[in-house]
């Protein structure tokens, strides 16, 4: 059986890598460690942002990062809704969370 998973982005995720730049590459291949098991690699979020993971990551001379995800189990899909700095990431988290679900 195999357990890997294709990471997918949203548009808004393309553009939040591309404001990433000269560290986009870097982000984008540990984004891609979600591949091998992405309920491990990151943590559960609670509350309105329950179903969701968040994946800690940090880019040299940038700090930390968040990428926030949902995992589809049946197609073995991780689609990644917002990457970005903690600050804030959560309540922007939720909004494109809920427009995704429309």
């Amino acid at each position: 059986m195999d357990d890997r998973y294709s990471v997918e982005i949203t548009k808004s995720v393309e553009a939040d890598l591309d404001k990433l730049k000269p560290h986009r590459e870097m982000a984008v291949k540990k984004l891609l460690t979600l591949e091998e098991n992405p309920v491990e690699k990151g943590s559960a979020l609670k509350g309105n942002l329950k179903g969701l993971y968040s994946y800690k990551f940090n880019l040299p001379g940038s700090g930390a990062y968040r990428a926030i995800y949902y995992i589809k189990e049946e197609e073995s899909v991780c689609l990644l809704i917002l990457v970005g700095i903690r600050e804030n990431i959560y309540a922007q988290a939720q909004r494109r969370y809920l427009s995704l679900k429309k």
